[in-house]
């Protein structure tokens, strides 16, 4: 998720909480291509691009590991997270990267769960968590805009 510099907590969180519905109502791909599911959300409510939050969930199939996380289980921040952390840095815009990771039997609403995990914790201020165990867990990084 990318938002303009001045979009408050709220919004965003409500934007993470769009991308977790796109998760709970749409089917999850069968193949390796994936899906996405995009939308835009600007500061009275409405699609306004040029100071609104845009929000892009991509859902793929993995066949093969490893996943995202490279230990068993813990709070360690996956290193692709990490690197998407590093990427973002000194853009304009807040951006807000979220990782979810479940099998083929997790269901979409474990999988949208952890996606409102993340909003939750962003709502009170955390820029940056993970959690995993085996298979399943969620990740994510929030890199504030560099000041001009």
């Amino acid at each position: 998720m990318n938002a303009q510099p001045h979009t408050i907590t709220r919004d965003l969180v409500f934007c993470l909480e769009r991308a977790a519905d796109s998760i709970t109502n749409n089917e999850l791909p069968v193949d390796a291509e994936g899906c996405h599911y995009r939308g835009d959300y600007g500061n009275t409510g409405l699609t306004f691009p040029e100071y609104s939050a845009h929000w892009h969930v991509h859902v793929r199939l993995c066949f093969d590991p490893p996943g995202f996380f490279p230990d068993a289980a813990g709070s360690a921040l996956p290193p692709w997270i990490k690197m998407a952390g590093y990427l973002a840095e000194g853009s304009l815009a807040c951006h807000i990267v979220v990782i979810v990771q479940g099998t083929r039997q997790t269901s979409r609403k474990s999988l949208s769960r952890y996606l409102i995990k993340a909003a939750n914790a962003i709502a009170t201020g955390a820029t940056e968590y993970a959690e995993s165990d085996d298979d399943y867990g969620y990740a994510f990084i929030v890199v504030q805009p560099t000041p001009l």
